[in-house]
C-alpha cells in the first residue's frame, strides 16, 4: 500500500510538471507572434518590436505558362529557380508574393491537390528561404492557368465556377473553405514546416482582385468566412484582404476580421502594345489612397501586391515609386513580374511587364535601387513634388539622363553613366552598374557587381552582354526573340578601376543557365588591391585559384534583413575555367547595323566606347590559349535562327 501510493504521488507530480511545462510552452506561443500590427495599423516583429519592411518581385514558374514553358523548352525547373533566386540576391530582394493558382492545385471540392506544381513551389520557398528572403502569399488566384494562351482544363474550383460565382455561390464558397484550411495546413517537404507555422511567411492575403458586387453586408460576411476557415487552422499571421478593387465597399472591409489591406499601382496602364515614351516622374509623384483619412483604415496595414511602369523600358522610374509609396505609409511591395531567365528573351509570360537581371540589366538596376529606398525612406515622409523630390536621401532619379542611382559613403549604384561619385571612395562596400562611372569604365552592355570582402580584397561578377533587338512589348513569342545575351561574339575590356590600371583577369570561374536556346554565363572574380583607393600605376589582379564565395552579408554590409546581404556560396571552382578577353564582348552601345565601325551611342547618345580601343590584356591561364580580340571581329549583330544582319531595337 505504502508503495502503491509513492507510485501515485511520483505520478502526480509528473503530471503537474508536464502541465506546467506545456502551460509554459502555450504561453509562450501565444505571447510572441512572429508579426503582428499595433494599434496604429504598422506591421511589427514580434521578436524585436520594429518595423516589418519588405521589398521583392512575384514569380510564378511553378505554374501556368512559365511551368508549360519550362516543359516545352526542356528546362530543369530547379536549376532554373536556383538561377532565379540568385538573381533575386543580387538585385537584394527579401520579400516574394505570388497567386497560387488555385485552379492547378485544387479540386472542385477544395480538396490540396499534392502535385507537381505545389512541389516546384515549395522548392522555390526553400531556395528563397535559403537567401533569407519572407513572403506574402495568396492562396486563391481564381485565374484560369491560359495566359497568354487559352486556358487549359484544370481541376479546380475557381475553373468550375469561375471569379464572380466563386464570391456568390455557396458550394464555391464551401469549397473554397476548405481549400484555405487545407492550404495554411499543408507541410513543405523540403522544410518540414506548414505554411500556417513558417516564421519566413509575413502574412496572407486572402484572394487575388476579388470583384464584389454584393451588398456591403454580403462582402463583409464572405470575408469573415474566408478568415475563419484560416484561423481554425491555429495561423495568428496578419491576414490581408483586397482593398484597392471595388474601393466604395470601403467600410465593408474594414468591417471584417482583417488587419490590413493590398494594393496595387499601374501608373503608366497596361497592354500598350509598344515601349511609352516621355516624362513619366509625374505620374509617380505620389501614391494616393482614396481613403487615407478613414480613422479605421489608419488602423490597418498597408502592402502593395503589385507594382510596374509597364510598358517602360527605361531604368529611371522605379526608385521615384519606392519614395511615394513609403510617404504613403506601404510596409511591402512587390514588382510584377519577374520574367524566368529562360524564356525572358521572348517576354511571353506578361507582355506588358519585362524584368530580369541578365536581360533587362538597367531595369534591374533600377529595382535594386528601389529596394534600397524602401529599405531607407522612413513612412510617411514627405518629399514634395516634382521636380524638387527627383533628388532624396542619397537617391537621384532623373528622366533626362534614363537614370537611376544611389551614392552614399558605402554603396554606390547607378544604372546607366553617371558622372557622380561617392565622397570617399575608400569607404565603399558595394558597387553595382551599368556603363561608365567616375570610379569604373565599362564598355558592356550587361550589369556588373563589385563588392568588397575584406579590406584589399574584392567580387567581382559581371553579367553577359544584353541588347534589344525589337521593341520587347510589342506582340510577343517563344520563337521571336526580343533580347539577346551576347556569347563570345565581340570584345570588349572588362571593368576598369578608374584609379588605377585595368582589373587583369587569372583563374575565371563562371555560372553557367541552360535556357533551351543557349547557355547565360556571368563571370566572377577575386580581386586583390585596393581596387578604388589605390595609387597611380597600382595593378589589381585575380587571385588564382582564390576564394570565389559570394561576399558575407555581416563582414560586407553590416546586419541587415534583404536578401543582397545573405548570398550563398558560388560555384565551386574548377572545370572548365578557358575563357578569353573575348568572353564578355560588345561594344558597349546599341550598334545599328553597319560595315563602319562607329562610336557607339547608348539610349542617351552619350559615347560609349569604341571596338577599335578594346584591347583587352593577355590571360596566361593554365591550359587555355589567348588571344587578342581583333576589333574588325563581329562589327554586326546577327540573329541565333537566321544568321542574317539585324537592326537592334533602339528605346525612344
Amino acid at each position: 500500500m505504502i508503495v502503491r501510493n509513492k507510485w501515485l504521488t511520483v505520478l502526480g507530480l509528473t503530471g503537474l510538471l508536464l502541465s506546467h511545462f506545456y502551460r509554459v510552452e502555450a504561453q509562450q506561443k501565444t505571447a510572441s507572434p512572429e508579426v503582428y500590427v499595433d494599434d496604429k495599423g504598422v506591421m511589427r516583429w514580434g521578436s524585436t518590436r520594429k518595423e516589418v519592411q519588405g521589398f521583392g518581385v512575384n514569380y510564378t514558374v511553378p505554374f501556368a505558362h512559365a511551368y508549360r514553358t519550362a516543359q516545352r523548352l526542356n528546362v530543369d525547373l530547379e536549376k532554373a529557380i536556383d538561377d532565379d533566386v540568385y538573381h533575386f540576391a543580387r538585385l537584394g530582394f527579401d520579400t516574394y508574393r505570388v497567386h497560387v493558382y488555385d485552379s492547378e492545385v485544387s479540386d472542385t471540392l477544395g480538396n490540396l491537390l499534392d502535385n507537381a506544381h505545389l512541389k516546384t513551389f515549395d522548392y522555390a520557398l526553400k531556395k528563397m528561404k535559403e537567401r533569407g528572403m519572407k513572403f506574402i502569399l495568396t492562396p486563391i488566384a481564381y485565374w484560369g492557368n491560359g495566359w497568354p494562351e487559352p486556358d487549359e482544363k484544370t481541376p479546380g474550383f475557381s475553373s468550375k465556377y469561375g471569379k464572380d460565382a466563386s464570391l456568390t455561390n455557396p458550394d464555391a464558397i464551401k469549397a473554397q473553405e476548405m481549400y484555405l484550411f487545407q492550404f495554411l495546413n499543408h507541410v513543405n517537404p523540403y522544410t518540414g514546416v506548414a505554411y500556417k507555422d513558417d516564421p519566413d511567411i509575413i502574412a496572407f492575403e486572402v484572394s487575388n482582385e476579388p470583384h464584389h458586387g454584393e451588398a456591403p453586408a454580403q462582402v463583409t460576411a464572405f470575408i469573415n468566412r474566408m478568415v475563419q476557415s484560416m484561423r481554425k487552422t491555429g495561423c495568428r499571421k496578419p491576414i490581408f484582404y483586397n482593398i484597392s478593387h471595388k474601393v466604395h465597399l470601403a467600410d465593408a472591409y474594414f468591417d471584417a476580421d482583417i488587419q490590413g489591406g493590398t494594393f496595387q499601382w499601374y501608373p503608366t496602364g497596361l497592354g500598350a502594345g509598344r515601349e511609352l515614351g516621355g516624362n513619366l516622374l509625374p505620374n509617380v509623384d505620389a501614391y494616393t489612397i482614396p481613403f487615407a483619412n478613414n480613422p479605421r483604415f489608419r488602423k490597418s496595414a498597408k502592402i502593395v501586391y503589385e507594382f510596374d511602369a509597364a510598358d517602360v523600358g527605361r531604368s529611371y522610374i522605379y526608385p521615384a515609386m519606392a519614395r511615394s509609396f513609403r510617404t504613403a505609409g506601404i510596409q511591402v511591395a512587390t514588382h510584377f513580374a519577374y520574367d524566368p531567365t529562360y524564356m525572358a528573351y521572348a517576354n511571353t509570360e506578361f507582355g506588358t511587364h519585362y524584368m530580369n537581371l541578365a536581360y533587362a540589366p538597367q531595369k534591374a538596376l533600377s529595382l535594386k535601387i528601389a529596394s534600397e529606398v524602401f529599405h531607407t525612406v522612413p513612412m510617411y515622409k514627405d518629399y514634395g513634388s516634382y521636380p524638387r523630390n527627383a533628388s532624396f536621401d542619397g537617391f537621384q532619379v532623373s528622366y533626362e539622363k534614363d537614370l537611376a542611382e544611389m551614392v552614399t559613403e558605402k554603396k554606390f549604384i547607378y544604372t546607366n553613366h553617371t558622372t557622380h561619385a561617392p565622397t570617399s571612395a575608400a569607404k565603399l562596400e558595394q558597387v553595382a552598374g551599368w556603363g561608365n562611372s567616375p570610379l569604373v569604365n565599362y564598355a558592356g552592355t550587361g550589369a556588373y557587381f563589385l563588392n568588397k570582402l575584406e579590406n584589399g580584397v574584392w567580387r567581382l561578377e559581371v553579367m553577359p552582354d544584353a541588347v534589344w533587338v525589337r521593341d520587347p512589348f510589342e506582340k510577343a513569342s517563344l520563337k521571336k526573340s526580343g533580347c539577346r545575351n551576347q556569347l563570345a561574339q565581340m570584345a570588349h575590356p572588362h571593368p576598369i578601376a578608374r584609379s588605377g590600371r585595368r582589373v587583369q583577369r587569372g583563374a575565371a570561374q563562371r555560372w553557367e543557365h541552360d535556357t533551351g536556346r543557349t547557355s547565360q554565363r556571368s563571370d566572377v572574380y577575386r580581386i586583390a588591391g585596393h581596387l578604388f583607393a589605390g595609387k597611380k600605376g597600382d595593378a589589381y589582379t585575380t587571385k588564382r585559384n582564390g576564394s570565389l564565395a559570394e561576399p558575407d552579408h555581416k563582414r560586407v554590409c553590416g546586419p541587415g534583413y534583404y536578401a543582397e546581404n545573405n548570398l550563398c556560396p558560388a560555384p565551386t571552382p574548377g572545370g572548365a575555367c578557358c575563357r578569353t578577353a573575348t568572353d564578355h564582348f560588345g561594344d558597349g552601345g546599341y550598334r545599328r547595323s553597319t560595315r563602319s565601325r562607329r562610336t557607339a551611342r547608348n539610349r542617351t547618345g552619350l559615347p560609349h566606347g569604341n571596338l577599335s580601343n578594346a584591347v583587352p590584356p593577355r590571360l596566361p591561364v593554365r591550359g587555355c590559349h589567348t588571344r587578342r580580340p581583333d576589333p574588325r571581329r563581329n562589327t554586326h549583330l546577327y540573329h541565333f535562327r537566321s544568321g542574317k544582319r539585324s537592326v537592334p531595337y533602339l528605346s525612344r
